[in-house]
């Protein structure tokens, strides 16, 4: 962060637990933001500036009081009113969110096949040989410093002392021969000219594209589905759980002259089921039809009788 502030660059990020847990009547400010349903919401903050330590200058804390009394910090240089930088972290929050239901509900981070190509051999890739020397390198180095440490505590009558500088003749030496090798060794180079030729593979990625292609469309498509739902149910906020136990329910599919009836039998409560009716007037007005459909028969919801 200091050296951020020393280039001039504004940033915003969280800070990390642990911190002081601030008295509610600290939060003397307050913003406004527009909520997940649309409705204003509003937070109570308090921001102060506090110092990095070791001579690295100061940044601005803004403490942020939630709903359920949780207490969220950021941490931020920047010429922007704070009520913008809460607006902002909060729309990152939201990122996080559906990442984290991507993963969760659509396994976005999932290997999707197994199938691997190898890469052409002249594409450019770290030196493993180079990274195991600048690995030695830093062990020989710290051999050294170990064993000139136990010389400098070690009294001159001591007779463990010939051990010590033995070490230190040995590490020094081990330190020239790699770094002899060292100007040698390139940090990046051909995949011929090093030992991963013909091993090193990736995935195919134009797959995994196809299936995230989907995977966007179904997130989509429930989101939608989701906002439908909510203004049906007493809790909102859990739309997308009531729609996963619809996506789950049992039904039958028939498939008439002009229409394909879908009939589901969701587990729930008589308002819950009352709901999903009107759910499914709602979904029936799009006047949905399956893409390849010739025919172009209407897709119509409806709960099973």
């Amino acid at each position: 962060m200091a050296k951020l502030r020393d280039e001039s660059v504004a940033f915003v990020t969280y800070e990390r637990a642990p911190y002081r847990e601030l008295r509610p009547s600290e939060f003397d400010r307050e913003v406004v933001l527009e909520g997940p349903d649309g409705e204003p919401e509003r937070l109570r903050y308090a921001e102060f500036w506090i110092a990095l330590g070791n001579g690295r200058g100061d940044v601005k804390r803004i403490a942020v009081a939630a709903d359920d009394g949780h207490q969220v910090n950021l941490l931020a240089k920047s010429q922007t009113p704070s009520e913008r930088l809460i607006a902002i972290m909060r729309g990152r929050w939201v990122q996080e969110n559906g990442f984290k239901h991507g993963v969760e509900r659509w396994g976005i981070n999932q290997l999707d096949g197994r199938r691997v190509v190898a890469y052409a051999p002249e594409t450019i890739v770290p030196n493993p040989a180079r990274r195991r020397l600048d690995n030695a390198l830093r062990l020989a180095r710290v051999d050294e410093g170990l064993a000139r440490n136990e010389l400098a505590h070690r009294p001159a009558e001591d007779p463990k002392r010939d051990s010590f500088e033995r070490a230190v003749v040995e590490a020094v030496a081990l330190q020239k021969e790699l770094l002899a090798r060292r100007a040698l060794t390139p940090v990046r180079a051909p995949l011929a000219q090093t030992e991963l030729a013909g091993k090193l593979v990736h995935h195919v990625g134009t797959y995994k594209t196809v299936l995230d292609t989907v995977r966007v469309a179904c997130a989509n498509a429930e989101a939608d589905l989701a906002e439908l739902l909510a203004d049906e149910i007493p809790r909102a906020a859990e739309a997308k759980k009531t729609l996963a136990m619809l996506f789950a329910a049992p039904g039958r599919v028939s498939v008439r002259k002009k229409t394909i009836v879908v009939e589901l039998a969701p587990a729930g409560t008589g308002p819950e089921r009352e709901a999903f009716a009107r759910f499914f007037a709602k979904v029936n007005k799009a006047a949905l039809r399956l893409p390849d459909d010739h025919d172009g028969r209407e897709l119509r919801f409806q709960a099973q009788p």
